[in-house]
């Protein structure tokens, strides 16, 4: 059964992928870097609340309502 570890490798590689094409002393490969750690922390410390971010990007911006809900559950 995939868990959320094995979503980060697979972003993990292509990240690597494509810090690979790229000088290391660069802006954009130090950029991937970070991408890659930030990638690791969230994976390891805030995984369900980074979930709820992306769901909550992916639906666009809440209601009044539903903002509310959330703060109610203890989400916000």
């Amino acid at each position: 059964m995939p868990t959320h570890f094995d979503d980060y490798e697979k972003h993990a590689q292509w990240l690597e992928k494509i810090a690979n094409t790229l000088e290391t002393n660069t802006p954009e490969f130090v950029a991937l870097e970070r991408a890659g750690w930030a990638l690791a922390f969230v994976t390891m410390r805030h995984h369900h609340e980074f979930q709820t971010f992306l769901e909550e990007k992916d639906r666009g911006e809440l209601t009044a309502d539903q903002l509310a809900h959330l703060r109610k559950l203890g989400l916000l």
